[in-house]
């Protein structure tokens, strides 16, 4: 996967969700991965050819006018992200431009000829009311894509059952090693796990036990590895395991909070506005800003006169 956007805010926070699926070593993002010290757009290049995906991130300031005259960033020959998108569009398929914070896409007219062509492609907008809908559907297209790489390979795609079997396995094994006082063999458990589920994941994006486990072994590691002395190695991988148990959170929450604007309609329309009002409550005590529960508290208020 490759990221490139004027909003950085939105990119991280969907990079978070990309690296909860695909793993960290699956999710390339030029701003933040590129090796030191090497040529960039050699890396940046290689790293587009390789991909199943690219997401082009645009937001609502992407077509700004840059500081030179005036002159959009895009309208330069020599702009990396104009390069970046040139050379994604040689790709036949899997180029996604990917609206956040409202953006809307661009007019061919408003881009060089050499990236009008991005245009043609089938974008999707990131939605900050309904993001883990918004998620859903895009992780319905990269599992396509993976799929279809996995296709062009000739691998089997395991079932979801014979997954979550191994994982069972493995961590009985791990648990049996750790308590045996062998945080070595402990660790190369966990990352045998680790493995699996970068492996797997992308075929089955949306399992939440596939998720939960990418948590769990992350802390699992980070157990072993301090078992075997080693705490900068704990801390990190700790990190890594909160975050990851945030970015699932944050997705159920705002799942759930939709589901309780939806549930408060059920109430409001047979005249019981408390009972409504508390629905949308939860909601709002969820996600403070969910702009669709603001805007049905004020309706609901004035209805009933609550």
């Amino acid at each position: 996967m490759s990221l490139r956007s004027d909003a950085g805010g939105w990119a991280g926070r969907l990079k978070d969700h990309l690296v909860l699926r695909f793993g960290p070593d699956r999710v390339w993002q030029d701003v933040d991965n590129l090796a030191l010290g090497a040529d960039y757009l050699p890396q940046i290049f290689d790293n587009i050819t390789d991909a199943d995906a690219v997401l082009i991130v645009i937001g609502p300031h992407w077509l700004d006018k840059g500081q030179a005259g005036g002159k959009a960033r895009l309208r330069n020959p020599k702009d990396v992200l104009r390069l970046e998108i040139q050379h994604a569009l040689k790709k036949p398929s899997g180029v996604i431009p990917t609206l956040v914070g409202g953006a809307q896409m661009p007019k061919p007219g408003d881009l060089p000829r050499s990236i009008a062509p991005l245009v043609k492609r089938n974008g999707i907008a990131l939605v900050d009311a309904d993001w883990s809908r918004s998620m859903q559907l895009l992780f319905e297209r990269l599992q396509d894509l993976a799929r279809a790489a996995r296709a062009t390979e000739a691998a089997a795609i395991p079932t979801l059952s014979g997954i979550l079997d191994s994982l069972d396995e493995l961590q009985t094994r791990y648990f049996g090693r750790l308590s045996a006082n062998n945080p070595a063999e402990a660790a190369a458990i966990a990352r045998q796990v680790l493995r699996l589920l970068d492996n797997q994941m992308p075929n089955y994006p949306h399992n939440q036990t596939l998720q939960l486990f990418r948590g769990f072994f992350l802390k699992n590691l980070a157990m072993a590895l301090r078992d075997s002395g080693d705490t900068p190695a704990f801390e990190a991988n700790l990190e890594l395991a909160a975050k990851t148990f945030e970015t699932i959170r944050r997705e159920a929450e705002l799942h759930l909070a939709n589901a309780y604007t939806g549930a408060a309609a059920i109430p409001m329309l047979h005249g019981e506005g408390p009972q409504a009002l508390d629905l949308i409550n939860r909601a709002l005590t969820l996600a403070p800003n969910h702009p669709y529960a603001l805007h049905d508290r004020k309706e609901i208020r004035r209805f009933f006169g609550l």
